[in-house]
């Protein structure tokens, strides 16, 4: 007796070829060595893909910021009666605004989906 290398299909072809194929060679277990080198090596190459996702985030927690402060101010109901220009600057500050905020979720999604792409 001896053991068998090979899994169920290799002994079953063994066995029906009466011995005259030999199993193939079981895999080496993985080195535990290796997988954190590979681990690290994922990780260094998925380091600007997490840049990405977190200058946008910032970018995105910012915007927030600014149109609440914008949007407060435009809630003066005195604003457009007292100093049209202000609140026609103010208006375009939060249009503005509102665009970056597109184009940051934006950058956002497509890091993200780029990210989890890479980690499948």
């Amino acid at each position: 007796m001896h053991p068998f290398d090979g899994d169920l299909d290799d002994y079953r072809r063994y066995v029906l070829s009466e011995g005259r194929v030999k199993p193939k060679a079981a895999a080496p277990a993985p080195n535990r060595t290796n997988a954190r080198r590979g681990s690290a090596e994922k990780r260094a190459e998925l380091a600007p893909l997490r840049k990405r996702i977190g200058d946008a985030d910032t970018r995105i927690k910012k915007i927030n910021t600014d149109l609440a402060r914008l949007d407060a101010a435009l809630s003066d109901p005195g604003l457009f009666a007292h100093d049209p220009a202000k609140a026609g600057e103010l208006a375009k500050a939060r249009s503005d605004a509102a665009q970056a905020l597109a184009r940051a979720e934006e950058e956002w999604l497509a890091a993200s989906g780029e990210y989890e792409a890479a980690n499948a």
